[in-house]
């Protein structure tokens, strides 16, 4: 886990195939409650910040480039 805030943690996942690194992901977790985005509860704060790993990957927070809809594949039905 690369961090949080009160509502919100960034998660860096990778993956690994024979000792070569393959693929990254990089996610923004948002906590919804009953009435929409609410903060971590205390003890779950608490064990998600004993979570969290120094540093940062080289690749993390980059943007994401939008994809026109015409370059976008939509399979047939």
């Amino acid at each position: 886990m690369l961090g949080r805030d009160a509502k919100r943690r960034r998660l860096w996942h990778e993956l690994h195939v024979d000792g070569r690194l393959r693929a990254t992901e990089e996610l923004m977790c948002l906590h919804v409650g009953p009435g929409g985005t609410a903060p971590f509860p205390d003890d779950v704060a608490a064990a998600l910040d004993s979570l969290v790993t120094p540093g940062e990957p080289e690749h993390a927070g980059r943007s994401i480039a939008a994809i026109g809809r015409e370059e976008v594949h939509r399979p047939s039905t």
